[in-house]
């Protein structure tokens, strides 16, 4: 697709080419993901660099409602055939709204980030929260980032240190003393409960490694096998 991009090929080529890959079926999410993610990047370019104006003028309005109906089509795709697992890093939804932050669209942008936060898989990634932050810091202003700064610290549970750094730095830039000051609390907490949940974890699994070491190794085996005729 981007190859017939190059050569300046009607854009009906480039959607001929994403109904093949379709049609011809793939066993695994990344490669549906990449061919949405190819497609979706070159409607993008094509939007951005050729617009096509609502009016025909120059000072018409850029129409997007194609380039949407194809995210959303990307996106419902991705979701029907492998759940969110299928795009675990939200990046269809995430460029989307980076799309519409270009298109200076924040409270659309802001809604799709909303709105992937609410799924518990997104919600737990300090990565995608830093993205958001760095959307509103680009698209909006500092208080904005911050307000996502604080959902993050409630929510993200796989890479704190990355948040408590970040946001501590961010208040450093952009805030006064009083906010810097309530970021570190904040941030002290947060460590706080990360903590405490890290020994709890590393509590159960020496208790689990000394339970193992003294069970018998044929009770271990009957034991697993049990637990594989639960699960059926």
């Amino acid at each position: 697709m981007t190859a017939q991009q190059r050569y300046n090929l009607h854009f009906s080529h480039i959607n001929d080419t994403l109904e093949e890959a379709l049609k011809n079926g793939f066993q695994d999410s990344g490669s549906y993901l990449s061919i949405w993610s190819a497609y979706l990047t070159c409607h993008w370019r094509q939007e951005r660099f050729k617009p096509l104006k609502t009016n025909g003028s120059a000072t018409g309005h850029v129409e997007n409602q194609p380039l949407n109906e194809a995210f959303q089509r990307a996106i419902n795709h991705m979701n029907q055939h492998f759940g969110e697992e299928g795009d675990r890093t939200g990046s269809l939804t995430r460029f989307m709204a980076t799309c519409e932050g270009l298109r200076e669209d924040v409270a659309s942008m802001r809604q799709l980030m909303s709105g992937l936060f609410e799924s518990k898989i997104y919600k737990e990634q300090a990565r995608l929260w830093m993205e958001w932050v760095t959307m509103e810091l680009r698209f909006s202003t500092p208080e904005d980032a911050r307000r996502v700064y604080l959902k993050a610290i409630q929510c993200s549970t796989d890479h704190p240190e990355l948040l408590i750094q970040n946001f501590l730095t961010f208040e450093a830039h952009h805030g006064t003393l009083e906010q810097a000051d309530s970021a570190t609390l904040k941030c002290r907490r947060l460590q706080k409960r990360v903590d405490e949940k890290r020994a709890k974890e590393a509590a159960r699994d020496k208790q689990k490694r000394v339970e193992d070491k003294k069970t018998p190794p044929k009770k271990a085996k009957q034991q697993q096998q049990q637990q594989q005729r639960q699960q059926q």
